[in-house]
């Protein structure tokens, strides 16, 4: 930084965000993009799509507990290889989309 008191790596100069106070890490640069890059903590900026990620990842996770349950306890009954291999694949396609779910809440929260 041209002030002297704050050295950064050489990768954040000229990564179009401003690290320095004085700005200077971004003078003299050949890859300038648009100006008005803002930093703000939501990933998800409209509100609709806000609310939409909630329910998704609400409904995701609830529904795909209940099947992890149900189907947890279905493996019990299961008398064959096949059966078995089958009802398996639908705990792990369970155990996914409670992941995705839960990353969708997580979205919404940042």
């Amino acid at each position: 930084c041209c002030n002297n008191t704050v050295c950064i790596p050489f990768y954040k100069i000229c990564d179009i965000f401003i690290d320095c106070e004085d700005g200077s890490d971004e003078n003299d640069c050949s890859n300038k993009r648009a100006p008005e890059t803002k930093r703000d903590n939501n990933l998800v900026e409209s509100e609709v799509l806000r609310v939409l990620t909630w329910i998704m990842g609400i409904t995701a996770v609830i529904f795909n507990l209940h099947g992890l349950h149900s189907n947890a306890q279905n493996l019990k009954g299961v008398r064959s290889i096949q059966g078995l291999r089958d009802r398996c694949m639908v705990v792990l396609i369970n155990i996914g989309d409670l992941l995705m779910g839960i990353y969708l809440i997580g979205l919404a929260m940042a």
